[in-house]
């Protein structure tokens, strides 16, 4: 196989699997990097069909597909977590905002922005951004959880009450 289909190779599997390392057998050869479990696919070639080897890394999702956009997004959540923790509301705030401009689909983004709403005691902006994250973030059960506590706590909070009490 010439380096042009060796190229090209490296493209379509980019494109079939982007969350996971390629390699491919080349001259009886097997470039690949150490720890993972591997997939093939068959693809076109211009030559006919081309046998491509993925490995896919340890703690990579073979399902996930994150676009530049969502992966500067994602950057930024995790930037506004750390400042969030640190008791920074403002900062992330407009830090969460920020993830959420990259990538209006992000609903993970959607979610620390409502609760840093709730954190401020923007009860009604913390809903409206909960249900935005909750549409977005599908029937994700972990999610679905993390998002029905938030939204009981602001329930409880707007009522004045308080489920930990006795």
């Amino acid at each position: 196989m010439d380096m042009k289909h060796v190229g090209i190779s490296a493209l379509i599997g980019l494109l079939l699997f982007p969350s996971c390392s390629w390699y491919e057998r080349t001259a009886g050869k097997m470039r690949k990097k150490e720890g993972g479990t591997t997939y093939t696919k068959q693809v076109p070639g211009e030559k006919g069909p081309v046998k491509l080897e993925v490995q896919k890394l340890e703690g990579t999702n073979l399902a996930t597909i994150q676009s530049p956009q969502r992966a500067a997004s994602m950057r930024v959540v995790d930037q506004g977590r750390g400042e969030l923790s640190r008791g920074q509301l403002d900062a992330a705030l407009q830090t969460f905002q920020e993830a959420v401009t990259l990538d209006g689909s992000n609903g993970v983004a959607y979610y620390y922005l409502a609760r840093a709403h709730y954190q401020l005691g923007h009860h009604e902006q913390a809903m409206g951004l909960l249900e935005r994250a909750e549409a977005l973030l599908g029937k994700n059960a972990g999610w679905e959880l993390t998002i029905e506590a938030l939204r009981e706590m602001i329930r409880n909070e707007a009522d004045g009450t308080n489920p930990g009490a006795t």
